[in-house]
């Protein structure tokens, strides 16, 4: 195989260097009528400059800056630029609830969990209270009450409900410990 490749390569080595009608002679000739007529195609090229419209408001600062409040205005209209609105969504009432049962969940601290088998009920240490599915507790926040009731105890998590609302509370960590 290697030496039918090298029969076929020296095959076209040959007819390359000694049966080609064209030269390196040619290919120059060629090269320099190529750049002649470039160059004299290059003496009829007219270049004028033409000053380019401006508009207000829109190239006349070097800067672009997503988050700035330069960036919030409209294109200068008769030389008045104007603000654009910004319109803020207040929460909903159940929003708002939602984040406060989130917050609320976050001073829970789940401090042990003894899962039940062989039908005895499963029992959550929360708080200075045992608890198990269905008991409910108390949590102080921000100068008020909140009573929760436990929705589900598993292995790792407790699923605690205010309202509608569930949050998951897994096993609190002592510090120092991964």
């Amino acid at each position: 195989m290697a030496f039918g490749l090298l029969a076929v390569m020296g095959f076209m080595w040959a007819r390359v260097l000694f049966f080609s009608d064209e030269g390196p002679e040619k290919a120059q000739a060629q090269a320099m009528a190529e750049l002649e007529e470039q160059q004299n195609s290059e003496n009829q090229i007219e270049i004028s400059y033409v000053q380019l419209p401006f508009e207000g408001g829109r190239h006349d600062r070097l800067e672009n800056d997503l988050f700035g409040p330069r960036s919030w205005l409209e294109p200068e209209t008769n030389g008045e630029a104007k603000d654009v609105a910004v319109t803020v969504k207040e929460p909903s009432a159940q929003e708002r609830q939602r984040r406060l049962v989130e917050k609320m969940a976050e001073t829970i601290k789940v401090e042990a969990i003894i899962v039940g088998q062989d039908g005895t009920e499963s029992e959550a240490f929360i708080g200075n209270n045992i608890v198990t599915e269905g008991s409910t507790f108390l949590i102080s926040y921000d100068g008020k009450e909140y009573g929760f009731t436990v929705a589900d105890i598993s292995r790792s998590k407790v699923i605690v409900k205010w309202n509608e609302f569930e949050v998951a509370i897994g096993m609190s960590q002592p510090d120092g410990l991964e």
